[in-house]
């Protein structure tokens, strides 16, 4: 790696230096050390960026705050939605469809998931999107569905009208 560059590698920053400070953009990071095994991934003094002395942010924050999505609808945990998303075959793309209820939302920032159910020739089919991932091409929610829990796991076992989901009453004024 070259000196004085910063490298995204999964949930770890690895940063090529020999000095205490490294310059991104015109600000700085200051000490951070990361020491890389086959085995672990060790970080020291937690790494933050100061931007004019005032404000600290931390790394992974700014580098990924220009790929989070802000066009999706505001969905929540039992709705019914239709989630658009974009399947490359080798050199042709196409658009599949899963439709489902939500049973959790997980993560926060740039790592966001949510995870769709549905009953397909009764089996369950569960799939986890990325929040922010560019390929969700559309996200249409269907029915607002009202729950009390933020993770719905119970649905894996019910079955008929256990598994049904009341839809949640909208007022508009």
């Amino acid at each position: 790696m070259p000196e004085g560059k910063l490298y995204l590698c999964g949930p770890y920053l690895i940063v090529a230096m020999h000095l205490m400070r490294i310059e991104i953009t015109g600000r700085f990071i200051e000490n951070l050390f990361l020491v890389r095994s086959p085995l672990i991934t060790i970080g020291f003094f937690l790494p933050s960026i100061y931007m004019g002395g005032t404000q600290q942010m931390d790394i992974l924050q700014q580098v990924g705050r220009d790929q989070i999505r802000t066009d999706l609808p505001d969905y929540r945990v039992g709705d019914t939605v239709k989630v658009h998303y974009k399947i490359k075959e080798r050199n042709k793309e196409r658009i599949q469809v899963f439709q489902g209820i939500v049973i959790q939302k997980k993560g926060a920032g740039v790592s966001k998931t949510f995870t769709v159910r549905k009953v397909s020739s009764g089996v369950g089919v569960e799939r986890i999107f990325p929040q922010n991932s560019p390929n969700i091409d559309k996200l249409e929610i269907v029915r607002h569905g009202q729950v009390r829990r933020a993770k719905l796991f119970y649905l894996r076992s019910a079955q008929g009208k256990a598994g049904r989901i009341k839809e949640r009453r909208r007022f508009t004024v």
